[in-house]
């Protein structure tokens, strides 16, 4: 029976070895750790349980008695101060009692709650549920039936909302019954309605207000409500308030359908990229056509105080009377005119730094020559030559130059002051604004300086006839520093794309004051800010349009609009020599001067017909425009 039994035993032992080298070993490893955690936590528990404590205070705080109890037993208590009120004072009385019921004292009544792991206990609270209520459902439509895509419905004083779908449906969990719900979408009448528990079906109003706004469309105005076409309207009470430079970035997130991004931060040269409903076109530009005042133009030519709206033509509809210029959409700006009455004198000002939010962090020279041995498979650069980048005890041949943050790692200043005067008889009025913006750069010689002057004149000659006067004018310099001669990049993106690319091997300066060689011995980034060249460019605008309006009965006006713009600009690109170390030349300098003189001239002749009969609303437009525009 005994051999009998070895030799069972020795099969059962080989079979169970063959057995469980047939387990994948991640099997094994989790049936392995799997048992540990088992003998881990039995083992936690039989501590807990075995350990008695003896304990008898009376007024101490929560702190004093866990310390008590960490110093008779192994365990350890780990909490958060947030949850865990250790200064609250409690009495306890316990003799050889197990951990539990000791806890059970000192946090009975409150929602702290604890758990034993290996010798340590953890504190916690019970987490509360921030579910109430039930959910609401409903439908949101218009006064016609229209199902309202987006709605808004808010529980009053809170943050639990949700918007309308396709079909304007909504679900709105965790509301109580009572709560109340605050519906709201554009162009109609908000509505709070007390949720009695059922679901809902609400009918929102349009609201008069808004469609009785007056909005600017091809050669004249609108109520918003009788406009077809998609436009969109923003007024100069949300340009103030913004801090930007140019007037084209200040309409970001202000209009749907209307895309503006900000490629550059380069002063001068920083208007956004305004695109109307996507890119409308590959061949030609895809900038939308911009009319101020019905005349060509500009927005960054503008200031916030002289606008009084812009308006966005978005779709076919109301952008064809433009014809094939308006294949990208048509931005109408209308600027402030006179208001009779005493004259007001409004100021508006700011000061403010800017600096780069972020700037790529680059390998040091220490760094650069190690990846460098690794990338080509041998030592360039030897231990020796990789400890003076790293000491700087030789900054002439082993410098650790960070060209970017010397460049970019600074504050550039930026000042904008804008005054207007408005003011005017019933007969005449008057509004004239003056505007200086300067904007440095985060370069050196990097800088913009944007002066503006507009005299806006309207008079009454006689009760059917009014003579309107707009004269602007605009001067502007921009500077920016360049790179030398030799280099086949110029301007800010010449020193800042080299500035990326360089490695920080080489010195800018030497230590007897002259410019370094640099990578390509042209010198580096750094330097080339400091030598003479510059870009200049220089912008001189002057803009006049004339209006004669003529009402000879009662919806229809005659127009005779006359205008004149000049823009003058001057372009200097000088590209100077640099003398680097050793009386080294980068190379022979080069000058790019160029002036433009454009003239654009326009007539137009208008007969515009408006007139309500009851509940009937008849419009018609019929006018003539020359253009003429040369350069040279």
């Amino acid at each position: 029976m005994q051999k009998s039994f070895d030799v069972q035993q020795i099969w059962n032992e080989k079979s169970l070895r063959l057995f469980i080298n047939k387990i994948p070993l991640s099997m094994r490893l989790s049936i392995l750790l799997l048992f540990c955690f088992f003998g881990i936590a039995q083992a936690s528990e039989s501590y807990a349980q075995k350990t008695k404590i003896s304990i008898e205070v009376t007024n101490r705080t929560v702190g004093d008695v866990l310390n008590e109890i960490e110093s008779q037993t192994d365990f350890d208590f780990f909490f958060n101060n947030r949850h865990v009120d250790l200064n609250r004072v409690v009495s306890v009385s316990a003799n050889e009692k197990d951990i539990f019921k000791v806890l059970d004292q000192v946090f009975a009544g409150t929602d702290v709650t604890y758990s034993v792991l290996d010798k340590k206990i953890i504190l916690s609270t019970e987490a509360k549920s921030s579910q109430k209520g039930t959910t609401v459902t409903g439908k949101i439509v218009s006064i016609d039936g229209e199902p309202i895509i987006g709605a808004t419905i808010l529980v009053k004083g809170t943050t639990n909302g949700t918007v309308t779908d396709f079909d304007g449906n909504f679900t709105l969990p965790n509301v109580s019954k009572g709560e109340v719900l605050v519906v709201s979408y554009i162009g109609y009448e908000s509505q709070e309605i007390v949720w009695d528990g059922k679901p809902l079906s609400i009918k929102l109003k349009e609201d008069a207000k808004t469609l009785s706004e007056v909005v600017v469309v091809g050669y004249g105005s609108q109520k918003k409500v009788n406009v077809i076409g998609s436009i969109s309207a923003v007024t100069s009470d949300v340009l103030e308030t913004r801090a930007t430079a140019d007037v084209s970035n200040m309409l970001t997130g202000q209009m749907s359908g209307v895309t503006i991004i900000q490629n550059s931060g380069n002063p001068g040269a920083d208007a956004g990229t305004i695109r109307v409903r996507g890119v409308g076109s590959f061949g030609a530009t895809p900038n939308p056509l911009v009319l101020v005042d019905g005349l060509p133009g500009s927005l960054s030519d503008l200031t916030p105080s002289e606008i009084e709206n812009i308006s966005v033509l978005k779709d076919a509809s109301s952008a064809a009377i433009y014809g094939s210029r308006a294949a990208n959409g048509v931005i109408l700006v209308t600027t402030k005119k006179g208001k009779a009455g005493k004259a007001r004198i409004t100021y508006n000002g700011s000061v403010g730094m800017s600096q780069a939010t972020a700037l790529p962090e680059l390998a040091t020279s220490a760094e650069y020559a190690e990846y460098f041995n690794m990338a080509i498979g041998k030592e360039n650069y030897t231990p020796e030559m990789i400890q003076k980048f790293k000491d700087g005890s030789d900054p002439d041949n082993y410098a650790n130059e960070q060209y970017l943050d010397d460049l970019l790692g600074g504050h550039a200043f930026q000042t904008k002051h804008e005054l207007s005067v408005n003011g005017g008889s019933e007969k005449m009025q008057y509004m004239v604004s003056l505007g200086y913006l300067r904007q440095d750069g985060l370069l050196e010689k990097n800088y913009f300086n944007k002066y503006n002057a507009r005299v806006n004149l309207g008079a009454d000659l006689t009760d059917k006839i009014r003579f309107n006067v707009h004269v602007a004018g605009m001067v502007s310099d921009r500077h920016e520093p360049s790179t030398p001669g030799c280099m086949d990049i110029a301007g800010v993106h010449g020193l800042i794309s080299n500035a990326v690319r360089f490695p920080g091997l080489y010195p800018t300066k030497m230590q007897n004051g002259e410019w370094g060689l640099g990578p390509k011995l042209m010198g580096t980034p750094v330097a080339w800010q400091s030598c003479n060249s510059e870009y200049r460019e220089d912008y001189d605008k002057l803009k006049t349009n004339l209006e004669l309006s003529y009402k000879p009965i009662d919806g229809l006006t005659l127009k005779l609009i006359g205008g004149y713009n000049y823009t003058l600009s001057h372009v200097r690109d000088y590209r100077s020599d640099m003398m680097l170390t050793g009386g080294k030349s980068t190379g022979p300098s080069q000058l790019s001067d160029t002036m433009y003189r454009t003239v654009y001239k326009t007539f137009q002749a208008i007969a515009d017909y408006t007139k309500t009969f009851g509940k009937h609303h008849v419009s018609a437009l019929v006018g003539y425009t020359w253009e003429d525009e040369g350069q040279r």
